[in-house]
């Protein structure tokens, strides 16, 4: 009896967070709902969102402040390149995780490393998503705390939040919604394709078992070569497909590895500069402030 193996359980909850952001459209008659549905949450939490933000760019004057806005907009750019990138993919990406779902084990030494793999992963996952709380709610912490009205995130937006309590908080409630989709997506967008690069160095892990195995279950005795070349004909079978699977998440996360280098270079140009300008007491007063 073959173990039983779910390789997209360790991405259920992730999927469920795509599905619950209008990033998962589903295969049903009421698709249009959801597309209605996603197109009103993005306008609300991604355009407009990094809209007010963006203004705030334009009329700010605290240097420090101008240059915490400037470093979560290049974040966001990320983040709308990976979110247009999967949804334009979507029918590329079902089909990847539809090979995921037919991949076959054949004993339990194969369960192990294929459980051994997905449990790294799901190490780095809880890592990930516990490093992004983190941020999170030191920044909304910092605004509560802040002996005057403060939002966590620099931005602009017509209503007068300084002045007005009501106002105040509605603007903050805003910021927590709209920081919380936003720094969850670009953490579990990254992980996906982490988590499709897991299953390839899984599979790989399993072809080498398999070559190493090969022929040890036959007599000595009563060597049958048609069964070691049968084990040997699945070997070359499953290498070919796993190169097929490597080259169509290449193709589908090309674009966004790409954004993510060029942005991850412009920050660290921009700190480089920041560095350079400011002494080293005034850089650790404002990071502190």
């Amino acid at each position: 009896m073959e173990p039983i193996l779910d390789p997209i359980k360790p991405i259920n909850g992730m999927l469920k967070f795509f599905l619950l952001c209008g990033l998962w459209p589903t295969e049903s008659r009421y698709r249009w709902i959801y597309g209605i549905y996603a197109t009103t949450f993005h306008f609300v939490f991604t355009i407009a969102y990094i809209y007010f933000k963006l203004v705030n760019l334009f009329i700010e004057t605290d240097l420090r402040l101008l240059t915490v806005g400037f470093f979560i907009f290049v974040a966001e750019i990320s983040l709308v390149v990976r979110i247009v990138n999967l949804i334009a993919n979507f029918n590329d990406i079902s089909k990847c995780l539809n090979m995921i779902k037919e991949i076959k084990i054949f004993d339990g030494n194969e369960f192990q490393i294929m459980n051994d793999n997905f449990t790294f992963f799901s190490k780095v996952m809880t890592l990930y998503i516990g490093c992004g709380t983190s941020a999170c709610l030191c920044s909304w912490g910092a605004a509560l705390f802040s002996s005057e009205p403060m939002l966590p995130y620099p931005a602009w937006y017509p209503i007068d939040w300084k002045m007005n309590n009501q106002s105040y908080w509605f603007a903050f409630s805003y910021q927590v919604i709209g920081v919380t989709f936003q720094a969850y997506c670009i953490i579990l967008l990254q992980l996906f394709s982490i988590y499709l690069m897991s299953v390839v160095g899984a599979q790989f892990d399993v072809l080498k078992y398999r070559l190493e195995n090969l022929g040890r279950c036959v007599a000595i005795e009563h060597p049958n070569h048609q069964a070691t070349e049968n084990q040997f004909i699945q070997c070359v079978q499953l290498h070919q497909n796993v190169i097929s699977f490597v080259k169509s998440v290449e193709k589908i996360f090309q674009a966004p590895f790409f954004v993510q280098f060029v942005t991850s270079s412009i920050l660290f140009c921009f700190t480089a500069f920041k560095i350079a300008i400011v002494t080293l007491f005034e850089l650790i007063v404002s990071e502190r402030w």
